[in-house]
Parts: C-alpha cells; structure tokens; sequence
C-alpha cells in the first residue's frame, strides 16, 4: 500500500515537478530550533581512501552542515512534510552549481583554498587545492565498491541491499522494488544503515550524489541511487545526467578533499 504522503514526493520523482525557483530555495525557517543546528556537531567526518589517494565523507552532506555553513536549507523546497527535514537527514533540492559553491563555503570556513571557480554555468576545478570539492567519478565508483565485487556499495545482492542501502523496498510499499525491508519508508539520517568496506554510508541509496566530471553536452552526472529507487537504477555503475542548474527531491552529494604531497609528508 502506497503511504498516503508519498503521492507529493512520487509525482515529483517522476518528473511533473523538477525545478523550484529561487523564491523556493531562499526560505529560512525550519521546523526546529536553528540554534541547534551547529557547525561542530555537523562538520565532514572524512575517510582517508590510500587506494584512491584522496579524502572521502564518511556520509552524505547533512542538512545540518549545508546550513550552518551556507545558511539556507534547500531541503525545505522539496516537500511539505515534516519527513523531509530534519538535522541529519541529507540536503537535497540543489544543483551541481550548489554544491560547488557550497564546496567553497565549506573551504572558507575552515581556511583552505578553495577548490572551484565559478563563472556562470561554467566551473574550473582547481587540482592542486586541498580545499573541500566533490568526488571525481573514479573516485566515487572505487569509494563505492570498496574493493569488493557486487552491483551495489556493500550488498552481492538485491536480496542484501537493505542492510546497507534505503531504498526503494517492501517498507516503501513498492512491488517492483528491492526484495527485502531496509525498515525506512522514506528519506533517512545518514548512517542510519550499515557501511561498506571503507566505511562509507549510503553510497547505494538515500539520495543520488552529484560527482566531477567533465560536462557532457552541458550536463553533469549523478550517482548512487535513491530512495525511490529500485534494483535496476540503483546499481553502482548507473550513471544519470542533468543540467547544472538542476534541481531534484532525489538529488544531493558528498564532499571529497584531495591528499596533496605535502599534506602527506606532514602525516608522515
């Protein structure tokens, strides 16, 4: 049986409502105290990858963190319901061009040279910057299979994705979804399920996570799968495109920093 609050978050999934103005976007009030919202209790908690030679969020960017360093919370545009809003779920309802932006903010904030330019629609990546940036595709695949073998980040199976992924699943009331019961009917915290390999929460599941890549006919790509996703879409190697501009229920992303030479000599 469909839950009676899904209809808004299905239509909009589907597709009949993709965008949302600024207007939308712009609205700072939130359902609980913002006070508690703080930077120390959201900040990164970031996984060094030596395979990958780079920094890797332990979870989703929080709703909490995207707030109390960007002050707006674009998750309260993507739905009336009081599910869809809260400190520890992931931020979602902001394009590519937000999350680089909030990239930078998040750089500022902890003195670190910020890794993107951005003119317009068009950003640069600068690579030799150890500030916060997004994953590369390479990056966020390896990240995701954690050197195992399986379609999805953690599980061999869609009958074992729900120890690991919140996704599209008999708790959803979805007959075309994943054989098995994650117990969340919706959107959920981070870190709510198990990690995989490295330690990584959700790179199967919750929200799909806008990546780096280079621009394929003006679009960028997205990773992970969602939600309201079943086993097909979900798998690891989907990859989805849109505008850098767009925004999405289902769209969010992670933070990555790079280990530059220096960084790891002082480590050493």
């Amino acid at each position: 049986m469909k839950l009676p609050w899904m209809s808004l978050l299905l239509a909009v999934a589907c597709g009949q409502q993709s965008r949302f103005t600024e207007e939308e976007l712009a609205a700072d009030e939130i359902p609980e105290d913002p006070t508690l919202w703080t930077y120390e209790a959201n900040r990164p908690d970031m996984v060094p990858l030596e395979a990958v030679g780079s920094l890797l969020a332990r979870t989703e960017t929080t709703q909490g963190l995207y707030r109390s360093v960007s002050g707006r919370n674009p998750s309260l545009s993507v739905g009336q319901s009081a599910r869809m809003v809260g400190e520890k779920l992931p931020v979602q309802g902001l394009s590519f061009l937000d999350a680089v932006r909030f990239c930078n903010q998040l750089s500022e904030r902890e003195d670190l040279q910020a890794a993107y330019t951005v003119d317009g629609d068009s950003v640069t990546w600068q690579a030799s910057s150890s500030g916060y940036r997004l994953p590369t595709e390479d990056e966020w695949e390896q990240a995701a299979l954690a050197g195992q073998e399986g379609p999805y980040a953690g599980a061999a199976s869609a009958e074992q994705a729900c120890t690991v992924a919140n996704v599209a699943d008999s708790s959803l009331g979805r007959n075309d979804g994943f054989p098995c019961s994650d117990g969340l009917p919706g959107k959920a915290a981070v870190a709510s399920l198990q990690p995989n390999a490295w330690g990584l929460h959700d790179m199967t599941g919750n929200v799909w996570e806008w990546v780096w890549s280079e621009p394929e006919n003006g679009e960028r790509v997205y990773r992970g799968g969602g939600w309201l996703d079943g086993p097909k879409d979900a798998r690891v190697e989907v990859r989805r495109h849109a505008a850098p501009d767009e925004m999405s229920i289902q769209l969010g992303f992670r933070v990555a920093r790079s280990i530059l030479e220096r960084e790891a000599a002082v480590a050493e």
